[in-house]
């Protein structure tokens, strides 16, 4: 029954959580160009979001809706930017368990939110996020190329390898931009974020590179401590009576007691709200 109960709470608890509205300063570019600046709906999204809630009011009891052919780009202030942009996004699976012989490659096009990682004066780096993780690159004012990255399986040995084919990619995309130092890591690169920021933003310098969100951070969780005071009033009373025999020895009074709490919030990287 207890662990019954205990589910209950959590699923309960977990849904007012994600059901909350949290609207952080931000802006809209719309498609005529203009900036409005206001207050966005915030969700720190795992997937790229189709559509936003827009406020010029924070204290107005509607928003406006945005979707991806409606705005150009928008921002929040401090974490995330994003833009519209039309993509060809690969679609065979990255999962190695789901891999066979008999998987195929396939594409789609789309019109998304892809969200801005690095926006650089020579190459800059998005992600867009569906069923698995697309990067996307794109030198100057270029159209954005997603980075390709493969698993396939060899139908004698039944043995998943890597076609790591965003390797050549970004040395076609460093262009006279490239050394030795930058092709070093881009041999060692894994295809995660982390490794990608990294060489996007050598191939730029330093200084004609700007991160967004949580790439310009480092990554791990940070602790924030808090704390707070409080006072607790208790109090009891008795009603009815017991035959003709009084209570003895008994004095019930309303006593006032401090009430003191600690505690620490773990700050981590982008969508540990899963947990």
């Amino acid at each position: 029954m207890k662990k019954t109960l205990c589910i209950i709470v959590f699923v309960f608890c977990s849904a007012f959580l994600f059901s909350q509205q949290v609207y952080k300063p931000g802006y809209i570019v719309r498609s005529a160009g203009d900036t409005l600046k206001g207050w966005i709906n915030y969700g720190n999204w795992k997937l790229n979001p189709r559509k936003i809630e827009f406020k010029t009011d924070p204290g107005s009891p509607s928003a406006v809706i945005y979707t991806v052919g409606d705005i150009q780009s928008f921002g929040v202030e401090g974490l995330d930017v994003y833009k519209s942009a039309v993509i060809t996004k690969d679609m065979r699976i990255v999962d190695p368990t789901q891999i066979t012989t008999e998987t195929t490659d396939s594409t789609e096009s789309d019109t998304v939110f892809l969200r801005t990682i690095i926006n650089g004066k020579y190459l800059s780096l998005y992600e867009f996020v569906d069923f698995k993780d697309h990067y996307y690159v794109q030198a100057g004012s270029d159209t954005v190329q997603e980075l390709l990255y493969k698993l396939y399986m060899s139908g004698q040995s039944d043995v998943v390898s890597e076609w790591n084919v965003y390797k050549e990619q970004l040395r076609k995309n460093a262009g006279n931009r490239n050394s030795p130092d930058i092709g070093r890591e881009i041999d060692r690169a894994r295809f995660t974020e982390k490794d990608l920021v990294k060489i996007v933003s050598d191939i730029n310098g330093r200084d004609h590179v700007a991160v967004y969100g949580e790439s310009n951070k480092k990554y791990r969780m940070k602790p924030q401590f808090f704390g707070s005071v409080g006072v607790g009033v208790t109090t009891f009373n008795v009603t009815g009576s017991a035959g003709n025999t009084p209570e003895i020895g008994l004095n019930y009074q309303t006593t006032f007691n401090p009430a003191l709490s600690v505690g620490m919030d773990l700050l981590s990287p982008r969508n540990f709200n899963d947990f």
